[in-house]
C-alpha cells in the first residue's frame, strides 16, 4: 500500500531500547524518571496526528465528491426498489457492514505484515522493528494517506449492498428472456460452435478445470487488494480517480442498467429457464464429473445462487445474470490500470483477464458474448471517465509533493 521507497528518518524521536553500551539496570532504574516526559511526548504527538488528519479530511471529500454523488444516488435507486419488492431491511447496515467489518481489519493486518516482511527480509536494516515504526509513521500511515481513503472506505459498502438488491431483483423486474437469443449469437460468431465445445479438448480436464476455478476465486482479491491500493494511494491523482471513476460506473451500468436490459441466466441455468433441449447439458455434465476428483466451488456457488433466485431472496451474494460479465469488465478495468502502472502489473493483468473470460465460458456462468461486450463496455468507460478527469474535474496525472 506504499507508493514510494520509504528511507529512514531520524530516530531521536522514537523511543527504543537503550543502547548496547548502556546497561539494561541502569535504563530500567531510570524508567520511573522518564516516564512522565515519554507519555506527554506521546500526547503531544497523538494531537498533533489527529490534527493533521482532520485537516486533510475536507480534502479528501472534496476529492471524492464526484464518486460520493454517483454512489449516494445509486443507493437511493437501491432503497427504492428493495421497498417496492417488500424487502426493505435488505439496506440495513449491519447486513453488508458485518462482512465488511472483517474484512478490512484482516486486509489491513496483511498489508502491514507484507510490508514487515518485505523490511525484515529485502531492505534488512540493522534495527528492523524501528524502521518499521518509522515506515508505519511516515509512509503507511501517513494521515494524508488514510485521510485520503476514508471517504471511498466509507461509502464502499453502500455500492456493494446497492448492487447486490438490484441484480437480486432483475429477474422480478424483467424475467430471464435473453439466454436462447445469446445461445444462438454465441454459435454464429464462431462459426456454428458453441464456444464451450471449441474449448473443451483443450480444458476439459479435471486439474485445468480446477484451475480456472481457483483464477476466478482469485478476482475477488484481485479486485478488493487493488481498490484498497488506489483508495490510499497518494500519486497520480488523475489515474486513481479514473479507475474508481470507473470501477464504481461498471458496476451501476454494466452489472446494473446492461444486466436489467438484457436480463439471462447464463449457461449453467439454461434447463431452468428455456424449455426443450439444454445445449449445455453436455458440458455441465462433464464440471460436475470433474467435481468428483476436484471440488468445483462454481457448482456449489451456482446452486446457491439459484436457490436465492427461487426463494425471491434479496440478499448480498445473491443475484443471477449472465450478460454482461461483471467478472471480464472488472478484470478489462483491472488490465487497464496495469498498464498505466507497470509493464509487469499490465501482463500479469492481461493473463488474467484471459484466464478469466475463458473460466467464465468453460464454468458455465457466461455466454462468450457475454465477456465480448464486457470488455468493450469497460474500454468505453475507461476512455469516458479518462476524459472527465482530464478536463472536466482537471485533476494532476503526478501528485505535487
Amino acid at each position: 500500500m506504499t507508493d514510494q521507497p520509504f528511507t529512514p528518518q531520524s530516530t531521536a524521536d522514537i523511543a527504543g531500547p537503550p543502547r548496547a553500551d548502556v546497561s539494561i539496570g541502569i535504563w530500567l532504574s531510570a524508567l520511573p524518571q522518564r516516564l512522565p516526559g515519554l507519555l506527554a511526548s506521546f500526547r503531544r504527538n497523538a494531537i498533533d496526528y489527529g490534527s493533521e488528519f482532520l485537516r486533510e479530511l475536507p480534502a479528501a471529500f472534496r476529492l471524492d465528491a464526484w464518486l460520493i454523488l454517483v454512489i449516494t444516488a445509486f443507493t437511493i435507486v437501491g432503497a427504492w426498489v428493495a421497498v417496492h419488492l417488500e424487502s426493505g431491511s435488505i439496506l440495513s447496515i449491519g447486513l453488508y457492514f458485518d462482512v465488511y467489518s472483517f474484512i478490512l481489519p484482516i486486509t489491513l493486518f496483511l498489508l502491514f505484515t507484507g510490508r514487515a516482511l518485505y523490511i525484515a527480509l529485502i531492505m534488512r536494516p540493522k534495527r528492523p522493528l524501528l524502521v518499521l515504526m518509522q515506515d508505519l509513521r511516515h509512509n503507511i500511515a501517513l494521515p494524508r494517506r488514510l485521510a485520503r481513503g476514508l471517504p471511498m472506505l466509507l461509502f464502499l459498502p453502500f455500492l456493494i449492498g446497492t448492487f447486490s438488491v438490484t441484480k437480486a431483483a432483475i429477474p422480478f423486474f424483467h424475467p430471464f428472456s435473453w439466454d436462447v437469443r445469446l445461445e444462438r449469437w454465441d454459435r454464429w460468431l464462431h462459426g456454428g460452435t458453441a464456444p464451450w465445445e471449441l474449448l473443451q479438448p483443450l480444458l476439459g480436464h479435471p486439474f485445468i478445470s480446477l484451475l480456472f476455478n481457483v483464477s476466478y476465486n482469485v478476482w475477488f482479491f484481485a479486485l478488493w487488494f487493488t481498490c484498497i491500493w488506489q483508495f490510499f494511494t497518494l500519486r497520480r491523482p488523475q489515474c486513481r480517480m479514473q479507475f474508481l471513476l470507473s470501477m464504481t460506473l461498471s458496476w451501476i451500468l454494466i452489472g446494473g442498467v446492461l444486466a436489467a436490459v438484457f436480463s439471462s441466466a447464463g449457461p449453467c441455468y439454461f434447463a431452468r429457464v428455456v424449455p426443450g433441449p439444454d445445449p449445455y447439458a453436455p458440458l455441465m455434465n462433464y464440471l460436475y464429473q470433474a467435481n468428483d476428483i476436484f471440488e468445483l466451488w462454481s457448482l456449489n456457488t451456482q446452486e446457491l445462487l439459484w436457490e436465492g433466485y427461487s426463494l425471491h431472496r434479496l440478499d448480498l451474494g445473491t443475484g443471477i445474470s449472465a450478460m454482461p460479465s461483471m467478472h471480464v469488465a472488472v478484470a478489462t478495468l483491472l488490465m487497464l490500470l496495469g498498464w498505466r502502472t507497470s509493464r509487469a502489473m499490465g501482463i500479469a493483468f492481461t493473463v488474467f483477464l484471459g484466464l478469466i473470460m475463458v473460466g467464465s465460458v468453460h464454468l458455465g456462468w457466461h455466454y462468450a458474448l457475454d465477456g465480448y461486450v464486457s470488455v468493450i463496455c469497460a474500454l468505453l468507460l475507461w476512455a469516458a471517465t479518462g476524459w472527465f478527469v482530464r478536463h472536466v474535474m482537471r485533476l494532476p496525472n503526478e501528485a505535487s509533493t
